[in-house]
């Protein structure tokens, strides 16, 4: 199969969020594929922007990232598009540092 294997540790999968259940410092990222010409991605904490990346060609590929300390109860979600490109091009990353 694509992709791989992968799990979630210290956060709650939440309907389009994260919820963090330990605190400690974490770095937020992803990649995608942008399909439209555009189009904004945003890593919200809290429902605030903490990265953002605008991509104004089709067929490009957008990457950004954000490190800091998350609380308990705290929510992480990405928003904007992702996900257009498929498995190989995509991914969404939260890292204990």
């Amino acid at each position: 199969g694509q992709g791989s294997a992968w799990f979630n540790k210290d956060f709650a999968i939440s309907y389009d969020r994260l919820i963090c259940l330990k605190e400690g410092m974490y770095r937020v990222e992803y990649h995608n594929y942008t399909a439209g010409t555009g189009t904004t991605t945003a890593i919200k904490v809290n429902d605030v922007i903490c990265a953002r990346t605008y991509v104004t060609d089709s067929d490009s590929f957008a990457q950004n990232y954000w490190v800091g300390t998350l609380k308990r109860g705290d929510t992480v979600r990405l928003h904007g598009e992702f996900g257009s490109g498929g498995l190989n091009y995509e991914r969404f990353t939260i890292t204990k540092v």
